[in-house]
């Protein structure tokens, strides 16, 4: 419960930072500075998800072509029948130290955002965004581990480490924008989830492991309405 609550102390009090900095900096210099809400759907085999986002963006460059954004997103996703393999670094580089629980089950995550995104004229923008940190929730699931019925939840805390030193839900996007409207966008992409659940216990023996992840590709299509 502590560590729960350190958890989502340190998450808050990031975006708390993060909002302050960038309103600061909106308020000096309000041209260099837009902001956008998106929702979109994404679907993988076997995984479909969706999710809602909020962004602040600072543009960069004489054009303000170039644009850095921060971002809060909301994403569930639902699994059938998935593979979760032994998520920690320290295993995965050797395959008899992998194990594979089997679930279908439910991941709904908020994490803090990075976008960044070049406008590639007046309509066509490419971008790229992805999780940094953040938290996870959703209901425990039964799966099958082995010889065992496992018992495992989402993990709770998530943060970006590069590859397999991901820890719990991370969400990546290669994307295509498309402005519609004065205000409105189109967004195609490309995904890339890190999903991860965490039992209740340690049921291989001489693994000291309760960490699983699920590496999906899949595409998405979103809407973003400009500020």
């Amino acid at each position: 419960m502590t560590k729960n609550l350190f958890s989502l102390s340190l998450f808050l009090t990031l975006v708390f930072y993060a909002a302050f900095i960038f309103g600061a900096n909106a308020l000096e210099n309000p041209r260099k500075f837009s902001f956008a809400a998106e929702a979109g759907l994404r679907a993988s085999s076997g995984m479909q998800g969706g999710g809602l986002s909020a962004w602040a963006y600072r543009g960069f460059g004489r054009k303000q072509n170039f644009l850095v954004g921060l971002g809060i997103r909301h994403s569930s996703y639902f699994s059938k029948n998935r593979d979760y393999i032994t998520a920690p670094a320290r295993f995965t580089s050797d395959e008899k130290n992998l194990d594979t629980l089997v679930l279908s089950g439910s991941i709904h995550s908020a994490n803090l955002a990075l976008d960044l995104r070049y406008s590639l004229n007046t309509t066509f923008a490419l971008g790229f965004n992805i999780d940094l940190l953040g938290l996870s929730f959703g209901p425990e699931q039964n799966g099958k581990l082995n010889e065992f019925t496992a018992l495992a939840a989402p993990t709770k805390f998530n943060i970006l480490l590069v590859d397999d030193n991901d820890i719990g839900t991370i969400n990546s996007e290669f994307y295509l924008a498309c402005k519609l409207s004065k205000n409105l966008a189109g967004k195609l992409a490309f995904s890339y989830l890190y999903s991860e659940f965490r039992t209740d216990k340690k049921y291989i023996a001489g693994i000291d492991n309760d960490r699983y992840r699920n590496k999906s590709m899949g595409l998405a299509l979103a809407l973003q309405y400009r500020f």
